[in-house]
């Protein structure tokens, strides 16, 4: 393979890169639901919307990291529990049911190209 030597011959192949992974991120709850729409999501009955409806407590969050063994962070369990019962509050869950949508940081994602094995850096195909 032959390498472009210009930088006029370099810019397509990053262009054409550019844009097979590109997307933009939205926060337009309309174009979230267009979206999700062409996704093949089972639907939930009615008593299991209901439950999901309701607030998560505190004591449910603590019930259920007092069940979870070692993080694989590190952190031993007991850090977690000391935690919970200083500082916890379902705060993030329980906006984003009044909000009814995820803050914008969780719906967002990071691609990292990793190269095959065997291809140069080089190759933009790698």
């Amino acid at each position: 393979m032959t390498l472009p030597g210009t930088p006029r011959a370099i810019a397509p192949e990053f262009a054409k890169y550019l844009q097979l992974y590109q997307s933009w991120a939205t926060n337009e709850r309309e174009d979230l639901e267009v979206f999700v729409g062409y996704l093949p999501i089972p639907q939930l009955d009615p008593d299991q919307v209901e439950a999901l409806e309701e607030k998560i407590s505190e004591g449910e969050v603590t019930a259920r990291i007092s069940q979870l063994n070692n993080f694989p962070n590190g952190f031993p369990i007991q850090f977690y529990k000391w935690v919970t019962l200083k500082v916890v509050k379902p705060i993030l869950f329980s906006a984003a049911s009044e909000a009814g949508i995820l803050p914008p940081d969780l719906r967002e994602a990071t691609i990292a190209l990793i190269n095959k094995e065997g291809k140069g850096a080089d190759n933009c195909a790698s």
